[in-house]
């Protein structure tokens, strides 16, 4: 449809001079549109029409009949529920058609999708820009809606709004993938028994004319008393009281006017009921596939998902509209989970969190990746009684190449170590980080596979030890933080009882940890380290005399204990220990 720009009924509002003394507030002020935004975020008075009237041929008659219809609705309070999204501020441009269309559109995808809770905030600058709509003349509900039900409007973020004539190509580049639609579109019989019919499934899109001493409206049932014709424009009818005989609508002029961005206005009043458009719509839904596969491929598809507060069985697909969803992986048995993997429309906040937010856009596929889960008490069985050449003590080399970033270790390491390899039943290989038949050179990962492998040595002296934990294999990895040391969980959870500084290990205190898990490659890891050497060497020493003695209890895959030099001596003794872990998993 052609713009008539000889016969426009609209007009920009600039709040007339007498006025200037009450509703001015600081025209120093930011101007940031269309958002839900208080006083401080435009130059109040600045109020933008826009509607152009048309010829309406058609009308349809009420969709459902109820004998009596209620005497109240207001779609913000079903029952304690607001369906609504924010009021936002169209500002001076004529494009109040683009905000009367989305309030009501907005609303009914929220209700569609029975979520009154959907942050959807959809672009008025992209329908209005691409659609056809000029800030200085306005637009026409017809062209909005029709542009809503071909192309559909993208997120706000994709074309955040500007209140100006600005080009369509401003649109994010991929919109079309980010769309929602209307499925149709009908003009509504201008009786209010009709349009009350129209509002039990959800708000309206409605017209009037304003006047004067519309921009001036202080709250209450608005009736015209003074002012002259200013011009059309489009707003969104939320409800109605029959008792009292008025519209509940929701303005496009920012929160600062009228009742918080509302109003509510008599029937009959400004021709409101002359202009009505109800809108239908149906949210797509998007066939997600949930999977899970072992971290080498070896088996597939073990426990179940969690997703959306309901829990399915693997393999599963899922038929789901766009938004965003809760997921969990719950991989049962003897598994653990190691990452998510995702192919298509889909995305989660968190790849290694077993709890996620996954965000939906199309079709998908989410795949929990697990591994087999070890335990302290496995490993401790596989050490003592695997035979010759199974099990290899690969310590952090005081000389010798290593890759970028990890440094040369104490001997104090290899004397920890000491006390776990003296455990074996059978020889064993011993090596160090430095050998490249056993350890890549590049990215100090382990070349072995379906091997025992013992590793003493932080990060930052053991390459292995460095690559497990960055790559996150390991299940907690070490960080200084403001001068606090700490091991986090491998999904990002910081364990803040294992926290210690510096000084407090100069003092003569020290932490360790002792944790065993699966690598890519089968190979069953132990790594024991602390903070510092003594740490190091205490936890070999309570692997030994402490866990190996009373392993069946030591079911977990990671356990930190704390050690404290009561007697001043300098050295590690065994009742120095804590036998309650600070922290386990």
């Amino acid at each position: 449809m052609q713009l008539d720009l000889d016969n426009v009924e609209y007009k920009r509002f600039i709040i007339p001079y007498a006025m200037i003394s009450i509703l001015l507030v600081s025209i120093a002020c930011s101007v940031v549109y269309g958002s839900d935004d208080s006083a401080s975020a435009n130059i109040e008075g600045e109020y933008g029409l826009g509607w152009l009237k048309e010829d309406i041929i058609e009308r349809e008659a009420p969709i459902i009949e109820r004998d009596p219809l209620p005497d109240y609705l207001d779609w913000r309070d079903i029952s304690g529920v607001d369906w609504m999204t924010p009021i936002r501020n169209q500002g001076g441009c004529g494009s109040c058609v683009a905000f009367g269309t989305m309030g009501s559109f907005e609303a009914m995808l929220r209700i569609d999708t029975n979520d009154p809770n959907w942050n959807l905030d959809l672009s008025e600058q992209h329908i209005f820009s691409c659609g056809g709509g000029q800030c200085d003349y306005g637009w026409y509900i017809s062209a909005a809606l029709n542009y809503l039900q071909v192309n559909g409007a993208p997120p706000e973020t994709c074309f955040p709004y500007q209140a100006s004539d600005v080009p369509c190509s401003n649109t994010c580049p991929d919109w079309e993938s980010q769309t929602q639609k209307l499925v149709n579109w009908n003009w509504v019989a201008n009786d209010v028994t009709s349009i009350q019919s129209y509002l039990q499934y959800g708000p309206v899109v409605s017209a009037m004319d304003v006047y004067t001493d519309f921009y001036s409206y202080p709250g209450g049932v608005y009736q015209h008393t003074s002012g002259g014709y200013e011009g059309g424009h489009c707003i969104t009818v939320v409800g109605y009281d029959d008792i009292n005989g008025y519209w509940i609508c929701k303005n496009s002029w920012g929160t600062w006017w009228g009742e918080n961005g509302w109003f509510r206005i008599a029937y009959g009043e400004c021709d409101i009921e002359n202009n009505v458009a109800a809108i239908s719509v149906s949210v797509p839904e998007y066939p997600i596939q949930f999977e899970s596969a072992e971290n080498n491929c070896d088996s597939f598809n073990v426990g179940s998902i969690t997703f959306d507060d309901s829990n399915y069985s693997l393999p599963i697909e899922i038929n789901q509209t766009s938004g965003n969803y809760g997921v969990t992986f719950n991989p049962g048995g003897n598994y653990c989970f190691v990452r998510w993997e995702t192919t298509g429309a889909i995305s989660v906040s968190n790849t290694r969190a077993q709890s996620t937010t996954a965000t939906v856009s199309g079709s998908a596929t989410l795949n929990a990746i697990y591994k087999i889960r070890i335990s302290i008490f496995e490993i401790d069985s596989n050490i003592v009684d695997s035979s010759e050449g199974d099990v290899n003590f690969i310590y952090p080399d005081h000389t010798g190449s290593k890759p970028p970033g990890v440094q040369h270790a104490l001997l104090s390491d290899w004397t920890a170590a000491g006390y776990i390899a003296g455990m074996c039943t059978n020889r064993q290989n011993e090596t160090t980080d430095t050998n490249q038949l056993v350890i890549s050179h590049g990215d100090g990962s382990v070349l072995l596979l379906d091997k025992t492998v013992v590793l003493f040595g932080g990060p930052i002296v053991n390459a292995p030890v460095k690559y497990y934990e960055n790559n996150r294999i390991a299940p907690v990895y070490y960080r200084n933080v403001g001068g606090a040391n700490y091991w986090y969980e491998f999904d990002g959870t910081r364990l803040e009882q294992t926290r210690m500084t510096f000084s407090e290990i100069d003092s003569g205190q020290d932490m360790f940890v002792v944790e065993a898990f699966t690598d890519n490659n089968g190979n069953k890891i132990l790594i024991v380290y602390g903070y510092g050497w003594k740490g190091t060497f205490a936890g070999g020493k309570f692997f030994k005399f402490v866990i190996d003695p009373d392993k069946i209890n030591y079911d977990g895959s990671y356990y930190m204990f704390r050690w404290i030099d009561n007697n001043r001596d300098g050295f590690v003794d065994l009742d120095e220990i804590s036998t309650s872990a600070a922290a386990t998993g």
